[in-house]
C-alpha cells in the first residue's frame, strides 16, 4: 500500500513539477518586449537588433517572433502575436531556424494550428505547453528530439504524427493531452521519458516500436480509454506505474525480453482479463497487478515460475500454464474481441466460445457482433443476436432461413406446442414443435383461455359467433368470451343468445343483452329480427316485440300476429289485470280492453270509471 501511494504521489509531483515549470518567471521576456517597443521604429523589414555580443544576439521580427542567434543558427524564443494559425519561418535574416526554444509558445491559448519548418531539429522544454486551443501541429522529419513537457496540456490536440527522425521523447512530453486519440511512434525512438503520455484519457491504442528498450515510470498513467498496446521484444524494463489506471485495457502480452517489472505497473487496470507471459518470470520489487482480476498464462517447463513468486504479483490472478489449451475471448483493440488459446489469438477458429461475459460467435478468430441467427451450438439450437447467445431471451425469433421459432432462455423449445409470446412487440403465435405455424388458422388454448389464430398469429381484433369444435361460440378481442351471457352479433349479421360464451340453440325466450340492457326475443337461440308480435317468456309473462326487440317503452294496444288478437301493454308487457279504454301504440283510435285483451267480439255500451262508452267490435266510438 505504501508503494501504491508513493506511485500516486510521484504522479502528482510530476504534474506539479510540470505546472511549476510552466509558472516560472517570464520577466526576461517581458523586458525584451519593452526593449522591442522602444526600437520598433528603427526595425528592419525582418528584425530589430537589441543586443550584440560576438556571434550571439536576440531580436524580434515584426510579425511577433522573438528569437536568438548563436553560431549562425536561430532559436525561436517566444511569440507575441495573436494569430490562430502560424507557419514558423525556416530562415530569419538569412540564418536557419533550427530550434523551438524553451517556453517559446507557452500559454498561446488562441493558437489553433502551427507548422514547423524542416530546418528545425529540436523542440525544447515546454515549447508548446498549455496551448489549449491547438488542434493541429506539423512536425517535420528534421526534428530529432521532443523535450520535457513540450506539448503538455495541449487539451485540444486530437492526433499527431511523430516523424521517423525523432529518437527521444522527453518526460511528460504529451502529459494531459486529454483529447489525443491516436499517435504514431516511429522505430527511430529509443527512449520515452517518464509520464510521457500520462493523462491522455482519449488514447485508445498505441504500438511501441522495436527500438524502445525501456518503458519508463508512468508513461501511460491514467490513459483510461486505452484498450490495447503492443510491447515489443526489445523492451527489458517496465517502470513504476507504467500503465496504472488504464481502466479499459483488456489484455497484455509481456514478451520474453522483459526482465524487470516495477511496482504497480498495472495498478487498478480493472478491465484486464488476459495476461500472457512469453519468457522467464520477471523480477518485481512490489506487487504489479493490484486491483486486477485476470487469467495469466506462463510458459510450461519453466522453473522460474514458482508459486510463491506468482503470489507476490498481487491481484486476483488465475495462473495457467501455456499449452493447457485454455480458451478465452479477449478484447485486443477498439471494437474487436478475439478468440484466444493460452492467451494467444487463434485466427483459424470459427465457431462458438465462452468468456466471463457469455457465449459468442467467432469467425476466423474474431467475434462477429453482427451475427444474428438461430443455430445449432453443441447439442442445442440457440438464439444468437449481436454475436452473443441470448440466454436471457424468451420469445419468438427468426432464423436466417426465414422460419420462426420459440426460444426459452435462448434455446429453441422443440417440445412446445401452443400459443407463445414474442416479447419484442407483444404479439402471440401458435407454434408446433417450437416452430411458428404460418399455414395454420383455427382456435387454440393458452392455459384456460382460447384464442383465434390466423396464419399462425393470434388475431386480437377478431369478433364473431363461430363454430369452434362441437359448439358455436362467441369470440371478442380474439378471445372466447366464456364469461359473457348476452345477445351478440355474428359476422353474417344475425344475432344470437350466448350463455357463458356458447350459443344457446335450445332457448326460446325473452333474453337480455347485457351491453346496453335491451331485451330480445330469441327462438332456437337466434334473435327474431323480422318478428313483430306479442310473445310469452318462460316465466309466464307476455311481451310486445318489434323486429325481435322487446319494446320496453311502449304503452298501448298492440297486435299478436300469430292469432290476430290485440293486447294492451304497458312498458312492453301485457297487462292482464287491466280493464278499460286504451289507445293503439302507433295511432289515435281507442279500444275496449278486458283483462288485458281487446274485446274485438264485443259491441255495445260499457261503463268505465263512471263514464259510458259505445263499443263496436271492440272499438270505442
Amino acid at each position: 500500500m505504501i508503494k501504491k501511494f508513493l506511485c500516486l504521489i510521484l504522479a502528482v509531483s510530476m504534474t506539479a513539477a510540470s505546472f511549476a515549470a510552466v509558472a516560472e518567471s517570464v520577466t526576461a521576456e517581458e523586458i525584451k518586449e519593452n526593449e522591442k517597443t522602444d526600437n520598433n521604429d528603427k526595425a528592419e523589414a525582418t528584425e530589430v537588433e537589441t543586443e550584440l555580443e560576438e556571434d550571439y544576439f536576440a531580436a524580434t521580427t515584426k510579425d511577433g517572433f522573438s528569437y536568438s542567434v548563436s553560431g549562425g543558427r536561430v532559436t525561436i524564443t517566444g511569440y507575441y502575436g495573436s494569430a490562430t494559425s502560424l507557419s514558423i519561418p525556416s530562415r530569419i535574416d538569412g540564418k536557419p531556424v533550427t530550434c523551438i526554444g524553451t517556453k517559446a509558445f507557452l500559454r498561446c491559448s488562441s493558437l489553433k494550428s502551427i507548422t514547423i519548418p524542416d530546418s528545425v531539429t529540436s523542440i525544447e522544454k515546454m515549447a508548446f505547453s498549455l496551448c489549449i486551443s491547438l488542434t493541429r501541429i506539423t512536425i517535420p522529419d528534421s526534428v530529432t528530439s521532443i523535450g520535457d513537457w513540450a506539448l503538455s496540456s495541449c487539451s485540444g490536440l486530437t492526433s499527431i504524427t511523430i516523424p521517423d527522425s525523432v529518437t527521444s521523447i522527453g518526460d511528460s512530453a504529451f502529459d494531459c493531452c486529454s483529447s489525443l486519440t491516436s499517435i504514431t511512434i516511429p522505430d527511430s525512438v529509443t527512449s520515452m521519458g517518464d509520464w510521457a503520455f500520462s493523462g491522455c484519457s482519449s488514447l485508445t491504442s498505441i504500438t511501441i516500436p522495436d527500438s524502445v528498450t525501456s518503458i519508463g515510470n508512468g508513461v501511460f498513467s491514467s490513459c483510461s480509454s486505452l484498450i490495447s498496446i503492443t510491447i515489443p521484444d526489445s523492451v527489458t524494463i517496465i517502470g513504476y506505474c507504467a500503465f496504472q489506471f488504464c481502466s479499459s485495457l483488456t489484455s497484455i502480452t509481456i514478451p520474453n525480453s522483459v526482465t524487470i517489472i516495477y511496482g504497480n505497473a498495472f495498478l487498478d487496470c480493472c478491465s484486464l482479463t488476459s495476461i500472457c507471459f512469453r519468457g522467464n518470470l520477471p523480477t518485481i520489487d512490489y506487487i504489479v497487478f493490484e486491483g486486477v482480476t485476470a487469467t495469466a498464462y506462463y510458459p510450461a517447463d519453466n522453473t522460474t515460475w514458482s508459486s510463491i513468486v506468482k503470489q507476490n504479483y498481487g491481484g486476483k490472478i488465475a495462473w495457467v500454464v501455456q499449452g493447457s489449451g485454455k480458451a478465452d475471448i479477449v478484447k485486443f483493440s477498439v471494437g474487436k474481441w478475439y478468440y484466444t488459446v493460452d492467451g494467444k489469438k487463434d485466427l483459424t477458429f470459427t465457431g462458438f466460445a465462452d468468456n466471463s461475459n457469455g457465449r459468442f460467435r467467432i469467425e476466423k478468430g474474431v467475434v462477429n457482433f453482427s451475427y444474428t441467427d438461430i443455430v445449432k451450438d453443441g447439442n442445442e439450437w440457440r438464439y444468437y443476436s449481436g454475436g452473443k447467445w441470448q440466454t436471457g431471451v424468451t420469445s419468438v425469433e427468426k432464423r436466417s432461413n426465414g422460419t420462426w421459432w420459440y426460444v426459452k432462455k435462448g434455446v429453441v423449445q422443440f417440445d412446445t406446442t401452443g400459443l407463445v409470446k414474442r416479447t419484442e412487440n407483444s404479439t402471440w403465435w401458435y407454434v408446433k414443435g417450437g416452430q411458428v405455424q404460418f399455414n395454420y388458422t383455427g382456435f387454440e388454448n393458452n392455459g384456460s383461455t382460447r384464442y383465434r389464430v390466423e396464419k399462425g398469429q393470434v388475431n386480437f381484433k377478431y369478433a364473431d359467433v363461430v363454430k369452434d369444435g362441437n359448439e358455436w361460440r362467441y369470440y371478442s378481442g380474439g378471445k372466447w368470451q366464456t364469461g359473457v351471457t348476452s345477445v351478440e352479433k355474428r359476422s353474417n349479421g344475425t344475432w344470437w343468445y350466448v350463455k357463458n360464451g356458447v350459443v344457446q340453440f335450445g332457448v326460446t325466450d325473452v333474453v337480455k343483452r347485457t351491453e346496453d340492457g335491451s331485451w330480445w326475443y330469441v327462438k332456437g337461440g337466434q334473435v327474431q329480427t323480422k318478428l313483430t308480435t306479442v310473445v310469452k317468456s318462460t316465466n309466464g309473462t307476455w311481451w310486445y316485440i318489434k323486429n325481435g326487440q322487446v319494446q320496453t317503452k311502449a304503452t298501448g294496444v298492440v297486435k299478436r300476429t300469430d292469432n290476430n288478437t290485440w293486447w294492451y301493454v304497458k312498458g312492453g308487457q301485457v297487462q292482464f289485470g287491466f280493464t278499460g279504454i286504451a289507445k293503439l301504440v302507433d295511432g289515435t283510435s281507442k279500444w275496449y280492453v278486458k283483462d288485458g285483451k281487446v274485446q274485438t267480439g264485443f259491441s255495445g255500451t260499457v261503463k268505465i270509471s263512471g263514464k259510458k262508452y259505445t263499443v263496436t267490435k271492440g272499438r270505442v266510438k
